[in-house]
């Protein structure tokens, strides 16, 4: 399922089930208008049969703090249930590195 956010937002957010394994792809730029979208995108589709939950944020072009706070937000939503992350950009890469001990608490 495709979720154009809000206009003139430049973020797409995907989710996609199979089987136990739940996959939210971000395409664009998670930032302040528009990254309230993750945990209601992801509380579309996460159920008790999710085992697993991949982000995939490789498409990312730009996060912001608030985007690191609405990941964190997801990750308490989730729980113990087992979670990836996948980045690439250089941007996106500093962002984690700057607040892991953070989402590693969530």
């Amino acid at each position: 399922m495709d979720y154009p956010i809000l206009p003139g937002c430049q973020l797409m957010i995907f989710g996609e089930k199979n089987g136990d394994q739940l996959t939210i792809t971000c395409r664009g730029e998670l930032e302040i208008a528009s990254s309230s979208a993750l945990p209601m995108i992801l509380k579309t589709f996460y159920d008790d049969k999710v085992e697993e939950v991949v982000f995939d944020f490789s498409g990312l072009t730009y996060i912001d703090c608030s985007g690191i706070r609405y990941l964190v937000e997801c990750l308490r939503i989730i729980g113990k249930k087992s979670v990836e992350i996948v980045y690439t950009t250089y941007a996106v890469c500093r962002m984690f590195q700057r607040f892991w001990k953070q989402i590693q608490e969530a």
